[in-house]
């Protein structure tokens, strides 16, 4: 009997221990599994979705919507990143591990940095707040995307709750910083979503950037590639003030202002200058070499007595003499800022040079507050302004131009799109280098037609004036000088004018083709035209950059140096 009643409660310990397990496994498990996807930070895993670029594993399906053991593994961005020149400068959709489809923005912009070439780490670095998760990124790589993809506010005004900017991949929303702002849960930072509208293969096709980074860089800073490892300070203009102290020197006037009675005129030369004193830490995560760099901004010259007096002399006239050692920076005919004729001629020859891209590159806009600095890019930009008159006067006169039919073909089109068509850079870019195959083929008289059009506004309007001649003129030949670098231009009841590019400038310009050709040269109309235009074209290039003024105003005032990516 006793036997019975041991085998009988073993029995019921087992049948008990039985519906114990099955009560654990089949509903206090599944209600504990249920409970923990309820969590904020497992409905937000969740919702970032399946196409997320690998960044979350497919974890084990357990039920509808809850999966087990998903893993992540999302970039892990380091603070003070150095860029090797293999990172940014090209964009490979083939980079990704999957094109993303994730309502999580920073999937969206971690991939973009994979087809960027970016070199990364993965690991668990995403933090969820108020049910999203966010990648924590350095201010680095969001300059770095930003200034590559070149985005900026061309669309949209200032004003608006929430800041966008708009770029080669996509669009990127900057939210107010106090939006997901919670001191209890130390949470600091801006928050921001990237949107890529279309991973379509066709619609992210992106030129590859041929300068180095460190120009790239450099000309969001406002320096222009100025030779091999050097830069001029034009875009931004930081000026040397007295004792070679960075800063700004002020007009005592306004722009819209016409007397100059009261303002002694100034000259301005360029002088090598400190880069820590004119740009950004920023530069410092392409490894630049400060050593082996060289840095060029505005100093106004000491002034004495003969130079006051020769500036005051000429500042009635309306064409600064070309025999003169300066040329005029302000836009009106008494202006009071003038600048080194050799410095300006090295500047605009290093526009002409300069290896552009389709999308032209992030640039800062004109400060219009500030004396000297500001003027020497309203120079280079005064040619722009030529560009379309002289396509609309040219139009119905190419046949004159003496190019060959497929050349001419190709000219055409460029130039009907620009008149016709609602532009982009990417237009002019075409028409630019077509003209630059057309041009003369000494670089040096090429180079002098591109100077003088860029930095002498007399030499600009006799050329612009002489289009309406095309017809009969074309083969007229005019006579450069590459000895002296003059050009002796016909003027008016048989008067000769003379242009003159300095010979140090020449020298940069390049080799003469042919070794054995006369320093005396014969250049017919047309190729002269075809220099000025592209000189115009040049111009009308600089002025089409999309402008960063709103990078340094949004991203420098961070408390943080990580951005939080939505």
């Amino acid at each position: 009997m006793g036997e019975t009643t041991d085998l009988v409660s073993t029995i019921g310990t087992w049948i008990a221990a039985a519906l114990a397990i099955i009560a654990l496994v089949g509903v206090i498990g599944p209600l504990l599994v249920w409970r923990a996807s309820r969590t904020e930070r497992h409905k937000a895993i969740a919702a970032i979705g399946k196409k997320n670029n690998g960044y979350v594993s497919p974890g084990i399906p357990f039920w509808t919507g809850i999966r087990l053991h998903q893993t992540i593994r999302s970039p892990k961005l380091y603070e003070n990143p150095t860029f090797t020149e293999n990172e940014w400068k090209t964009f490979k959709l083939s980079r990704m591990k999957s094109k993303p489809d994730s309502p999580a923005t920073w999937v969206h912009l971690a991939a973009c940095f994979e087809a960027h070439g970016v070199a990364m780490e993965y690991e668990d670095t995403v933090i969820v707040k108020r049910g999203r998760t966010m990648l924590p990124v350095p201010i680095e790589y969001i300059k770095m995307f930003c200034i590559i993809g070149r985005y900026s506010q061309d669309k949209m005004g200032y004003g608006a709750i929430n800041t966008q900017v708009y770029g080669r991949t996509g669009t990127l929303t900057f939210f107010p910083m106090d939006t997901l702002d919670d001191e209890h849960n130390g949470f600091l930072g801006a928050v921001f979503s990237a949107d890529v509208t279309d991973w379509s293969d066709k619609s992210l096709v992106v030129q590859v950037d041929t300068l180095r980074l460190v120009d790239t860089l450099l000309l969001a800073d406002g320096f222009l590639p100025f030779g091999p490892r050097a830069h001029v300070s034009v875009l931004n203009s930081p000026v040397l003030a007295s004792g070679h102290e960075i800063g700004y020197r002020q007009k005592s006037r306004t722009d819209d202002s016409h007397d100059h009675s009261g303002v002694d005129p100034q000259l301005w030369a360029l002088e090598e200058c400190d880069i820590r004193s004119v740009t950004s830490r920023f530069i410092s995560c392409v490894g630049m070499d400060g050593q082996k760099e060289t840095f060029f901004c505005l100093a106004p010259v000491q002034m004495n007595t003969k130079i006051d007096e020769e500036l005051k002399h000429v500042s009635g006239y309306t064409y600064v003499p070309a025999s003169k050692p300066f040329v005029r920076l302000s836009a009106e005919n008494s202006g009071e800022d003038y600048i080194k004729r050799l410095d300006l001629q090295k500047i605009a020859l290093a526009l002409l040079n300069m290896e552009w891209h389709p999308c032209g590159y992030l640039t800062p806009i004109m400060r219009h507050s500030e004396r000297g600095g500001d003027l020497l890019k309203r120079v280079l930009l005064r040619a722009s302004g030529m560009a379309i008159p002289m396509l609309h006067r040219l139009s119905d006169g190419m046949d004159h131009l003496g190019l060959h039919e497929d050349k001419l073909d190709k000219v055409s089109k460029s130039i009907s799109t620009i008149l016709h068509v609602k532009t982009n850079s990417r237009v002019w870019y075409e028409l630019d280098t077509d003209l630059k195959g057309m041009e003369h083929d000494d670089p040096k008289v090429s180079s002098m037609i591109g100077i003088l059009m860029l930095r002498n506004e007399e030499f600009r309007g006799l050329v612009y004036d002489s289009v309406r001649y095309i017809a009969t003129s074309s083969k007229t030949e005019i006579e450069f000088d590459l000895r002296h670098g003059t050009i002796a231009v016909p003027g008016a009841f048989g008067a000769i004018q003379t242009f003159e590019v300095d010979l140090e400038v020449l020298m940069l310009a390049g080799k003469t083709v042919q070794p054995d050709r006369t320093d005396n040269l014969k250049v017919k109309h047309g190729l002269i035209l075809i220099g000025a235009l592209r000189a115009c074209v040049r111009s009308q290039l600089l002025s089409c950059c999309p402008d960063q003024s709103w990078m340094p105003e949004l991203l420098d005032d961070y408390r943080e140096n990580v951005v939080y990516v939505m």
